[in-house]
């Protein structure tokens, strides 16, 4: 399908470039140099993707990029859509915090309104290590662990709608 993707100018912008992800393939693709505030692009359906928007100002050297925006493509036929990927919150990537009890926050949504549960990976390995059982099924979308000190922790949240299951992004953190 043809979607156009649109935005604001950004003050004094010169250049564009737009990103889209498609959220279960992970596959991106990126358009660059763009002189207007919009991006016709041929998309497949029955998907979810996310986009972004980075805008250049060439003669002052200054860049700024947008949120992340999501949306799913709707196709034909399909009766569960499975749910967005889950953003995480905390704790941040590349962050070095303190070790003991910890937050880890997300946020998910699913586009038909189903009932969605977590789960989440935490380990010291790759953030793919089949997690303990209380870590699995979650219905709230935070939890505390404790955590020891010294160590590079690596993590990620599944959402799931019962039939569907779709991942965030892996992110990785240091305790002191």
């Amino acid at each position: 399908a043809t979607v156009v993707l649109e935005w604001q100018y950004a003050h004094k912008a010169d250049k564009y470039e737009v990103t889209i992800t498609n959220q279960d393939t992970q596959a991106s693709q990126t358009f660059s140099d763009l002189t207007t505030n919009q991006k016709e692009v041929t998309l497949e359906r029955a998907q979810a993707y996310t986009w972004s928007v980075t805008s250049f100002n060439q003669r002052a050297n200054i860049t700024k990029s947008s949120e992340t925006y999501q949306f799913y493509l709707q196709g034909d036929g399909i009766e569960n859509y499975a749910p967005f990927a889950p953003s995480l919150l905390t704790p941040e990537s590349g962050k070095s915090i303190d070790a003991g009890a910890t937050l880890f926050s997300w946020e998910a949504s699913d586009l038909d309104g189903d009932t969605l549960s977590y789960t989440l990976y935490v380990d010291t390995i790759d953030g793919k290590q089949t997690p303990p059982a209380v870590q699995t099924g979650i219905s709230a979308t935070q939890m505390t662990l404790t955590l020891e000190a010294g160590r590079q922790y690596h993590f990620r949240v599944e959402a799931s709608d019962g039939v569907n299951t779709s991942s965030s992004v892996t992110r990785s953190f240091r305790t002191k």
